[in-house]
């Protein structure tokens, strides 16, 4: 959500993070963190009227809006790249779960929805179903834990929205 205070630019809005409420000459924003924590940095350009490229490090995303909504359906929208983003970040850490333990995934699936409140515009609810092939009986369920507990995303929506992780 956009704080009107952090309007600081007519052409350049931030989001206001604990921390960083105000954007330094050049959009440089390493002195508005008061510890020593690691940070992320990504961008977002516009494409055209309706799209946006994130750009990670060597990877870009494409997104968009439907045709419906006024957009080209060149990507996904951005909500829809939250639970990809959600869900990425738990398959990553559940493989490497795994892996570390020596138990063979396959077919691992992250089956998310969430369910979507009006004013303002977010998710009030998010749900994970996790189903895999797992050459170990009854580890699928501690697994899920253990990635559950080392993903940023599912950490960072864990205090936003009402959030489960679960086998399936």
């Amino acid at each position: 959500m956009v704080d009107a205070r952090s309007l600081i630019h007519p052409t350049k809005y931030f989001i206001n993070l604990k921390y960083t409420n105000h954007l330094l000459p050049g959009g440089d924003l390493s002195n508005t963190r008061k510890s020593t924590m690691p940070t992320v940095h990504i961008t977002v350009d516009q494409m055209d009227h309706s799209s946006s490229r994130g750009q990670a490090g060597d990877h870009s995303h494409i997104m968009d809006r439907p045709e419906a909504k006024g957009g080209q359906n060149k990507g996904p929208m951005g909500g829809q790249t939250l639970l990809m983003g959600l869900g990425g970040c738990f398959m990553s850490n559940l493989l490497a779960a795994a892996k570390a333990r020596n138990i063979e995934i396959n077919n691992a699936r992250a089956k998310i929805e969430g369910e979507l409140a009006d004013a303002p515009a977010r998710y009030t609810d998010i749900h994970m179903i996790v189903t895999a092939q797992c050459s170990a009986p009854g580890e699928l369920e501690k697994l899920v834990t253990i990635a559950e507990r080392g993903c940023i995303v599912a950490n960072t929506l864990a205090n936003a929205v009402n959030l489960t992780i679960k086998c399936g």
